[in-house]
């Protein structure tokens, strides 16, 4: 049977390698798994599996706007933020919009718009940075249909690189209101940089910003696909209007509460990053490997050669991690920063590789 023909024009999503056995360092995931406090909440929760979950995550909801001092009415839940960002499209795409990403960004931006029949285009990153005096300067073009949604990431996605927060403000200030902001904040947790933006602080001012984030990454919960949005009223409604009834699982409900409360867990988790990142940072330094100056629980760094061939050597030796030609960026690899010990065996096998590269094509 025929499908829409936009299908043909889709890139398949590639997700992170996993191999059984190895130590998986391909998809930014939490190396300390998540919370305990969370895992007695999914045990309890299993045992209601036989009923529907709380369709509107009323618990969740609430427990978000304490943490994010809004109203639940201003926040929507999804199943992972990729589903709010498809809400996103659902509602605001019309078929030709233009709806402006960066060159080397999450993947999934420009699915949720072609879904849609919206026209994606990629503004060249510089210095593999968002250029926002470039974007602004792609609003208003010629003979061509209106920027309907401009997608930003800040911790970016591969590259780490955040967005100042006297940048951001400057960009929402000029941007129409008739256009969209979508900030993803999936790594916002684990920035260091006291410039980097929280676009959260926005919100008041800007009605046409959306802000995404995550139990996936910090909190460890990406099994479960919890994630949310936060905006305007106005907004959150609309995406309401295209939402399935009963998107969140019980389970995901429920850890993602506990998961909020565990301190300790996430004071845990962001020192193993910080330390880890120090370490990996250290590496790149020692080998000469040219490096982004990471603020999420990653790093991207240029290896001598084809990315690819290098991820499959080290799969090879028992750890996987994400080569990022799909990104458009074919000599770089990411590398989700790991406990201390993942960051010592990624260290053993990638040495000789660097010293005495065998073979390798690029």
């Amino acid at each position: 049977m025929k499908t829409r023909q936009i299908l043909a024009d889709i890139p398949p999503y590639v997700p992170g390698e996993r191999h059984p056995g190895a130590i998986k360092l391909s998809s930014n995931e939490n190396p300390l798994g998540c919370s305990p406090a969370a895992l007695e909440a999914i045990a309890r929760a299993a045992t209601e599996a036989h009923l529907y979950p709380d369709g509107s995550a009323q618990a969740l909801k609430q427990a978000l706007a304490e943490e994010t001092s809004l109203s639940p009415e201003q926040i929507i839940l999804g199943n992972g933020s990729d589903e709010v960002l498809t809400l996103i499209a659902a509602a605001y795409i019309n078929p030709g919009d233009r709806v402006l990403v960066g060159a080397h960004t999450f993947s999934q931006y420009a699915f949720a718009t072609r879904l849609f029949d919206g026209r994606v285009e990629a503004v060249p990153m510089p210095e593999l940075s968002f250029d926002l005096d470039l974007i602004i300067g792609r609003l208003e073009e010629p003979g061509q249909p209106p920027v309907r949604i401009v997608f930003l990431c800040s911790p970016n996605n591969p590259t780490g690189l955040t967005i100042s927060q006297d940048d951001l403000e400057r960009f929402l200030a000029r941007l129409p209101p008739r256009v969209l902001a979508v900030v993803d904040h999936a790594y916002l947790e684990f920035q260091e940089d006291p410039a980097s933006c929280d676009a959260r602080r926005c919100l008041k001012d800007y009605p046409n910003l959306v802000v995404l984030q995550t139990f996936s990454k910090l909190h460890g919960l990406a099994a479960l696909r919890v994630g949310y949005g936060l905006a305007a009223p106005e907004i959150i409604h609309a995406l309401h209007r295209v939402r399935s009834p009963f998107n969140v699982n019980s389970l995901g409900q429920a850890a993602a509460c506990a998961a909020l409360k565990d301190r300790d867990f996430i004071r845990t988790s962001l020192e193993t990053n910080h330390q880890g990142r120090a370490l990996m940072n250290a590496f790149c330094e020692r080998n000469h490997l040219p490096h982004t100056s990471s603020e999420g629980n990653f790093i991207m760094l240029r290896i001598p050669g084809e990315a690819r061939f290098y991820a499959n050597l080290l799969a090879q030796g028992g750890v996987t991690v994400r080569p990022l030609s799909s990104f458009g960026l074919p000599q770089w690899l990411r590398i989700t920063i790991g406990t201390p010990e993942h960051i010592a065996t990624l260290e053993a096998l990638m040495k000789p590789l660097l010293t005495d590269p065998p073979g390798v094509p690029g």
